[in-house]
């Protein structure tokens, strides 16, 4: 068994999964539970986007503090005291502009409060998760983390995610589409992954069978120009459908990721040639394209033609 496909795999807890934040990057798919639940959020990574976090606010008025060493202000005005802007970021060890999760909640007297964690830091969440003493973070009930470039990072990855595995359980997977996607093992996975975890100690919890990712009307596409990623499952069938869909989703934005995120050649080529997608195929649809833009040229200058006729008709007349 592929052992990262393994560790996606998704379970419920007794609460309906909803969407906090915008229809785009910046929204997370959370356990209603899990905001019913917590006493306060830290978040880690504001960028240009906080629609998360005042999407909770406005369900719920609790301290949200909102850490970033790379921005100097949140992107938006927020009338709300209870919104919290630190200029600092995340790591393990102290920096000049970073500390430690575990600081952070012991200067801000948050050792016993409940809290729902939010990481979404480029990349920096490797050596934060590799380090940390998962049992140390006992009042965490729910994580939202945004996984970066795990196709240069497979061990790195799947360590942390067994890691986190031990203390929580994972209940929603979307896959980032401004990223790439790699083959491994046979299975096409997105390159970022956007995971949220439930505290498995505190909520009881049964193997999602059924649902297929991403979930219509509740997930959305970071980038609303590219079709959504499958997430894959390790019950599902890799035959030559799911690769034919997932060269649609590849195919559907072409130029932009041939411009914009560069997937490379042999994705696609890989794809192509080990699953049956015949390139034939994709010149016989050509040239049936071309053969209705004949026709459609045709017609064209057929309407032109008779409209000529017609003028002149009544030019007569």
């Amino acid at each position: 068994m592929n052992k990262l496909i393994e560790l996606l795999r998704t379970y419920t807890i007794d609460s309906k999964l909803v969407r906090y934040g915008r229809s785009s990057d910046g929204g997370y798919v959370v356990p209603v539970a899990l905001i019913d639940d917590c006493e306060l959020i830290y978040s880690y990574g504001a960028g240009p986007d906080i629609s998360f976090e005042t999407d909770v606010i406005k369900y719920k008025n609790i301290r949200c503090n909102i850490y970033d060493h790379t921005v100097d202000r949140l992107p938006i005005d927020v009338n709300n005291p209870n919104i919290i802007f630190i200029k600092e970021g995340l790591s393990f060890d102290k920096k000049e502009m970073t500390d430690n999760f575990l600081h952070h909640v012991e200067q801000n007297n948050d050792l016993k409060k409940k809290i729902l964690l939010k990481v979404d830091i480029e990349g920096a969440e490797y050596d934060f998760f590799e380090k940390l003493d998962i049992e140390a973070i006992e009042n965490v009930i729910g994580l939202v983390l945004e996984l970066h470039w795990i196709k240069d990072n497979i061990e790195r990855a799947i360590n942390i995610l067994s890691k986190l595995n031990r203390k929580f359980i994972l209940t929603h997977v979307h896959g980032n589409n401004f990223g790439g996607v790699f083959l491994f093992d046979g299975y096409v996975i997105p390159d970022s992954l956007e995971l949220t975890f439930a505290n498995r100690e505190l909520y009881e919890f049964k193997l999602e069978k059924k649902q297929i990712l991403p979930i219509v009307n509740v997930d959305y596409p970071c980038n609303s120009e590219v079709l959504d990623y499958l997430i894959p499952r390790p019950d599902s069938n890799q035959d030559a459908e799911y690769y034919k869909v997932w060269v649609a989703i590849l195919m559907s934005k072409e130029n932009y990721f041939e411009n914009s995120i560069k997937i490379k050649d042999e994705h696609y080529s890989a794809l192509m040639q080990n699953y049956s997608i015949k390139m034939a195929e994709i010149a016989q649809l050509h040239m049936a394209l071309n053969i209705e833009w004949e026709k459609r040229e045709d017609a064209e200058a057929e309407i032109i033609r008779l409209r000529g006729f017609k003028y002149e008709a009544q030019r007569l007349t």
